[in-house]
């Protein structure tokens, strides 16, 4: 959990690779968020198709992006 933000880099910052993965959705959200968010759901060695993508405005969570992160 995190103070409300409308900062992407700031709300992953402080997770495992937070640093790698805060600019590339800085980079999808150049002007931050649209609303504020206190958490963020992070799932690694996920492949994403997004042809596959159905969003769902219902769903208890927001899809904000995918992003790439070399994990050694």
């Amino acid at each position: 959990m995190h103070e409300f933000t409308l900062d992407p880099e700031a709300l992953v910052c402080h997770y495992s690779e937070g640093t790698v993965i805060g600019p590339e959705l800085k980079k999808l959200f150049p002007q931050g968020f649209e609303k504020p968010y206190n958490a963020a759901i992070l799932v690694y060695n996920y492949k994403y198709d997004p042809e596959e993508n159905t969003s769902n405005p219902n769903a208890p969570v927001t899809f904000l992006g995918a992003v790439s992160c070399d994990l050694d």
